[in-house]
């Protein structure tokens, strides 16, 4: 009885093992950290299937040869792909690796799981682990959306009405929720299942942070789920009324409270968004525990961008920015909106020649609680308050009032422009700290845009929290001179500008940063870069790739920069439609090739990977980046011709079948599988890509097997 106790507490303790792993493995895409405990599992599990299952190990690899003879020959086709290529892809390398990971893990599961019951265990502790999983990356994307706990990490800055992208490390926002999906189903399932009242509230609670979170993430292939889902319920309320109880009559019950909750906070949201002030949201985020008012806000924005695009391409960025946010321009007031850093509002102001800044204005405090953005190993706070289209009739003129603290020990203080004519700016003069100085410069215009910022910076700092002092900017002001007297619009706000005739540079084009200009304006021209801030906004990713696993990994796998061109003269049309442009433009690209640049024998047995540097030339007119068609048929038909696409409509027609065949006992499972096959088609390279598409589509071969094993004994 002990020997058959211990037996199944190891069979259950290894069934764990595995699906902590697995999960680790596949949700990585949202917390991208969980790479490395998957590793250490990962191995850990392989000892301890060697150590405790060795004599299982040989007789399981002959019925694994049996039952995945499709996917390995898949995986085969992959290899020989990615090896006959004219260079090696990283890329490709990745995929490759994953499948053999994934083909590890079902080797596994073939020696762990031998019984129906096993498989029934399998199954349902997979699904509660999905919850817990969600939930913990529900609050862990939350707050990152929140910026509740500082991070290090380089992100987007936005700053309003100017964007500026300074960094990117990047999950996929598409595949990242996908863990969050499966715990809302999961949980809706658990929630029709119990008359417990807290329970149900509880459940009803996990359902309204996994939408917030879905919402938030950005996807709109997420959004159209979730938008399904809460359709369902809706449609469910209606059968509440039946007298005979039904499946419909069940989930609508259980999900009234998890709709009541969601229209308490659309109600809240609508309210807060159209009659509340800019400074009301700011403090609505500070109470949560926002710590990067601006870096939220920009995110906040962008996401509503994105869906909103789906339907109106007719607003840009800025414009329902300021819709969400409600920021107005007064140049006395820095809670108007154009103070976006964290701050104090200080009235009434002090300090020697205060006799030059408006009465009325009040000053922009910042000093080691400002919240700062780090790139290249240096701290700075850049607060945008204009965004200018001009072109070559216009001047911009832009100014500032200033303070430093005589104990501040900034590297850097300045108002300065960045966009199409360089980078033009006034510094504060260091050497006059204490004292107020008006920072003024102009500039001669060239078409495109032109942002003006107030910034400052501290070298070698990750952040403000050692230094010492505060910088204080009142009453900025931005002009537009030249061409006729008339209105220019700006943001929704209307301002003059003035006729100037002959302006002449009045002062010195300086070339470093000790000289101050407050008497003399200098008219700089179009494309000055003397503040330099052009370089020091450079993307992060020019500072090397920070995974030590794919850096690693490029040691070996170094992809070589040489580009070979296709013959045929290929187009496609990238302009028509701005919505599904990305998409059709890739797909009808990849007809091309097969059908034009292919030859016969590369339209049977396929061309390889050389097609991906088409596609990064193509469309991001660069000859060293990769791209793809972003669909996995499409993908297959390129690398591996008729013969690998009809083994794959074989081995996906296959997974089908046997999911509607077991659908009424593992209906939740094959619903995760439809969902994550509907984000796959519009993104994956490979047939097993990404790995948790590659999972959920090779598993209903699992499912048969032991099913139709346990049936035949």
């Amino acid at each position: 009885m002990n020997k058959l106790l211990n037996k199944d507490s190891q069979k259950e303790m290894g069934n764990y093992a595995v699906i902590f792993t697995l999960l680790l493995y596949f949700f990585r895409t949202a917390i991208p950290f969980l790479k490395f405990p998957f590793l250490v599992l990962y191995f850990l599990t392989l000892i301890y299937i060697i150590l405790i299952h060795r004599k299982q190990i040989i007789p399981a690899l002959l019925s694994f040869a049996r039952i995945y003879y499709l996917i390995i020959i898949l995986t085969g086709i992959l290899i020989v792909s990615f090896l006959l290529s004219s260079k090696l892809y990283l890329s490709i390398f990745k995929d490759v690796i994953n499948s053999i990971i994934l083909l590890s893990f079902f080797l596994v599961m073939t020696i762990l799981v031998t019984k129906k019951s096993d498989l029934d265990r399998f199954v349902y502790s997979f699904t509660n682990s999905i919850i817990l999983f969600a939930l913990g990356i529900s609050i862990y994307r939350l707050f990152d959306l929140f910026n509740i706990f500082q991070s290090d990490k380089i992100g987007y800055l936005y700053q309003i009405p100017y964007m500026i992208e300074v960094g990117s490390i990047q999950i996929d926002y598409n595949f990242a929720i996908l863990p969050i999906i499966f715990g809302m189903i999961s949980v809706i399932y658990y929630l029709m299942r119990t008359d417990s009242f807290p329970r149900k509230l509880g459940y009803s609670l996990l359902l309204t942070i996994y939408s917030i979170t879905i919402f938030f993430a950005g996807s709109r292939r997420g959004i159209i789920v979730l938008i399904g889902i809460i359709f369902l319920l809706l449609v469910a309320q209606f059968f509440t009324f039946s007298k005979s109880r039904n499946f419909f009559k069940m989930v609508g019950s259980a999900s009234r409270y998890f709709l009541a909750a969601l229209l308490l906070l659309g109600i809240s949201s609508w309210f807060i968004i159209f009659h509340t002030t800019y400074t009301f949201k700011n403090k609505t985020l500070e109470f949560i525990g926002t710590k990067n008012l601006v870096k939220t806000k920009g995110e906040i924005a962008m996401t509503v961008t994105r869906y909103y695009l789906a339907i109106d391409q007719s607003k840009s960025f800025s414009e329902l920015y300021n819709i969400i946010w409600t920021p107005v321009f007064n140049p006395d007031d820095p809670d108007s909106g154009w103070g976006s850093r964290m701050h104090k509002t200080v009235f009434p102001l002090s300090g020697d020649n205060l006799r030059i800044v408006p009465g009325n204005a009040k000053g922009y405090f910042m000093d080691h609680n400002t919240n700062a953005d780090t790139l290249n190993g240096n701290a700075y706070s850049a607060t945008w308050i204009s965004s200018y289209n001009v072109d070559e009739k216009n001047i911009l003129n832009a100014s500032v009032f200033c303070y430093v603290s005589n104990d501040c020990d900034l590297s850097m203080v300045e108002i300065c422009s960045l966009g199409a004519m360089g980078n033009p700016g006034a510094l504060y003069d260091f050497q006059k700290r204490g004292t107020w100085q008006k920072l003024e410069f102009s500039v001669k215009c060239i078409k495109g845009n032109a942002g003006v910022l107030l910034f400052f910076s501290k070298s070698n700092v990750k952040d403000f929290a050692a230094v010492n002092g505060y910088v204080i900017y009142a009453y900025p002001q931005v002009n537009i001179l030249g061409g006729s007297d008339s209105a220019l619009s700006y943001n929704g706000y209307i301002q003059k500008y003035v006729k100037i005739d002959n302006v002449k540079n009045t002062g010195e084009i300086f070339e470093n940063h000790n000289i101050f200009f407050q008497r003399n304006i200098p008219v700089y021209e179009a494309g000055f870069t003397g503040l330099n801030l052009t370089s020091f906004f450079q993307l992060a990713s020019q500072e090397g790739d920070r995974d030590p696993i794919r850096r690693w990994t490029s040691r070996f796998i170094s992809e070589d920069t040489t580009y070979y061109g296709y013959k045929q003269k290929l187009f496609v049309d990238t302009i028509s439609n701005q919505l599904i442009r990305g998409r059709l433009a890739r797909w009808e690209f990849a007809f091309q090739i097969f059908t034009k640049e292919y030859n016969w024998k590369q339209k049977v047995f396929g061309g390889g990977f050389n097609y991906l540097n088409w596609f990064g030339y193509f469309f991001m007119k660069d000859k060293k980046v990769s791209d793809y068609p972003h669909n996995p048929f499409l993908s297959v038909l390129l690398y591996s011709g008729v013969i690998g696409l009809l083994i794959y409509l074989i081995f996906i027609f296959k997974a089908f079948y046997y999911y509607i065949r077991y659908f009424k006992e593992y209906y939740l499972i094959s619903i995760f599988f439809l969902i994550t096959f509907f984000f796959s088609f519009f993104s994956a390279g490979s047939p097993f890509d990404p790995p948790i598409m590659g999972f959920f589509v090779i598993l209903p071969f699992f499912l048969h097997q032991i099913i139709k094993n346990e049936k035949i004994v």
